[in-house]
C-alpha cells in the first residue's frame, strides 16, 4: 500500500506530501482540494470526523492556527 500512496501523493498537488516543504508550498486551489479530500475521507469511516482531522493534521503538517481557522470555517460553510 505504501508504494501506491507514495505514487498518489507524488502525482496529486492536494496532498502536502506532494511538496518538499509540505503545505507551505500549496496554493489556494490545492488547499480547497485538500479539505474536500479530507471531508470525503471522513465520510468513508463510521467514526470519521472532519474537525478531528483538521486538528490532527495541524500537528502532522505544522500549519498555523490561522489556516486551521480557515479550514474550520470552510467546513462549516461548505459541508
Amino acid at each position: 500500500m505504501k508504494i501506491a500512496l507514495d505514487h498518489h501523493y507524488a502525482e496529486n498537488r492536494h496532498h502536502p506530501e506532494h511538496f518538499e516543504n509540505g503545505i507551505q508550498e500549496m496554493n489556494i486551489v490545492d488547499i480547497c482540494e485538500m479539505i474536500a479530500d479530507w471531508k470525503a475521507a471522513s465520510l468513508r469511516h463510521a467514526d470519521g470526523d472532519i474537525m478531528k482531522s483538521i486538528e490532527i493534521n495541524q500537528k502532522r503538517f505544522e500549519y498555523s492556527d490561522e489556516l486551521k481557522s480557515i479550514l474550520i470555517n470552510t467546513v462549516k460553510q461548505c459541508f
